[in-house]
């Protein structure tokens, strides 16, 4: 695996306190990762030379704009890597302030920015915000996304993208998603309220080359909210390990190998093969993953047959040079 994507989770503080929130951000929780910190990884990211994106997210990574633009502008200027972020959209109540802010970001070297829109958001940010933050980023050519998460008691995809007209139609992408399971969400949200649209047999690891540094310290080899329940994809911690340590250990698992070579379903099918209760449908790839891989009596199991495979497909691999 080449990696193409560094994410800097760089704050756990959040201006909402979503019910449903997989990371569990708040306004009280006060992590920021520092800059040196974050300077350190753009630079091993650029020295690997395959690196195309830098991402921040959080919590609500606008809280601290200058952190943002100091680490765009590093990015871009020193190494000319391209970033992006994720945000609630808060900052755009104002729609001349937000306009001047997100301009500054622009020219700092931030290149996208991706909008979370839902009826648990929007407890804590108006719509009013939303709508401005999509015409900015539309008119600086900085939107890439706006992303509305549901669940079955409050559908709200017709209802948001209602709220959002018409500024929603600047939207190059609407991402609709159900709520996943990861973190609170398991205690606060009954399976029977959730989207199950993901067939075991169908499923697919959807990371493309990616490493995430947490604000637990630790690095992790995947693009999902479930990564940080899954020690498996712990890949080293904040500080000690190097992005080519992380990388090398990716690409030395046999268990992260075949996650991308054949995907989550060949772990699924061993699994019922061994008798592991395997159910027809989850919210997303990474439920069925997660639940598998942070299962330790049936991975004691599947990690031979893992290696074994790995070994048949290398082998496979190489005959066909």
């Amino acid at each position: 695996m080449d990696l193409k994507t560094v994410t800097f989770f760089l704050t756990d503080k959040c201006n909402a306190a979503c019910d449903v929130c997989c990371f569990k951000c708040n306004p009280q929780n006060d992590f920021v990762m520092d800059m040196d910190v974050i300077k350190r990884y753009i630079d091993e990211a650029a020295d690997m030379g395959t690196v195309e994106l830098i991402c921040f997210t959080g919590g609500e990574c606008m809280l601290y704009p200058e952190l943002i633009k100091e680490a765009a502008s590093y990015a871009k200027t020193r190494y000319g890597l391209p970033s992006s972020l994720v945000s609630n959209g808060f900052w755009a109540l104002d729609l001349g302030r937000g306009s001047e802010l997100m301009q500054e970001l622009k020219e700092a070297g931030l290149s996208t920015v991706r909008i979370s829109a839902d009826n648990y958001h929007q407890e804590f940010v108006p719509v009013s915000s939303v709508k401005n933050a999509i015409s900015i980023l539309a008119k600086l050519g900085m939107l890439s996304e706006v992303t509305i998460m549901d669940t079955k008691s409050r559908a709200n995809i017709k209802s948001m993208l209602a709220r959002l007209r018409p500024e929603i139609y600047f939207a190059p992408k609407v991402t609709y998603y159900t709520l996943h399971l990861p973190g609170i969400v398991k205690d606060k949200m009954p399976c029977e309220e959730l989207e199950m649209p993901v067939m075991w047999d169908a499923a697919y690891c959807m990371d493309s080359g990616s490493v995430q540094l947490y604000t637990d310290g630790y690095m992790y080899n995947c693009c999902s909210q479930f990564s940080f329940e899954i020690p498996h994809m712990r890949v080293g911690k904040i500080g000690e390990t190097t992005l080519a340590q992380a990388l090398n250990k990716i690409n030395r698992d046999p268990i992260l190998d075949l996650l991308r070579r054949d995907s989550v379903t060949w772990f699924a099918r061993k699994a019922k093969e061994s008798g592991y209760p395997v159910r027809e449908r989850y919210t997303t790839s990474c439920e069925l993953c997660r639940d598998i891989l942070c299962n330790e009596e049936l991975m004691a199991k599947l990690y031979p047959l893992a290696e074994e495979e790995v070994r048949r497909l290398r082998m496979e691999r190489f005959m066909s040079i």
